[in-house]
């Protein structure tokens, strides 16, 4: 006589809430490739939500005014989503510059570095 036997998992709670949100960026730090004395430059950074709910972004901040976030907040990226965003670096001379992109959301929070290196310094005319 055979038997049947019932497999139970209960890897989400029955009352259908999905995993909470999740932040994940592309790197932990960046470097502009270069640099024009008085002339600003950009890059993007990609913010992931590999979650199925919808991360919030509350807080883009960077803590010198060298580098500065061109978005608004809240930020709002749909899960499996992901969203860039743009940070300008202004330089006032030439030298190393660093600072950090922090991220405060409802999925955890993150920072990655900003730097610049005289290397990449092309001299303005």
């Amino acid at each position: 006589m055979l038997k049947a036997s019932i497999l139970s998992v209960n890897a989400f709670p029955f009352s259908g809430d999905a995993p909470p949100p999740l932040i994940a960026v592309n790197a932990r730090s960046v470097g502009f490739p270069y640099m024009v004395k008085s002339n600003s430059t950009s890059l993007d950074i990609t913010i992931h939500n590999p979650s199925m709910n919808t991360l919030k972004v509350h807080s883009l901040s960077t803590t010198t005014s060298t580098f500065h976030v061109k978005m608004s907040v809240p930020l709002i990226i749909s899960g499996n989503g992901s969203a860039k965003v743009h940070i300008v670096f202004s330089p006032i001379g030439f030298g190393a510059f660093n600072d950090a992109l922090r991220v405060i959301s409802n999925g955890g929070n993150a920072q990655i570095g900003l730097n610049i290196r005289p290397t990449n310094a092309i001299l303005a005319q």
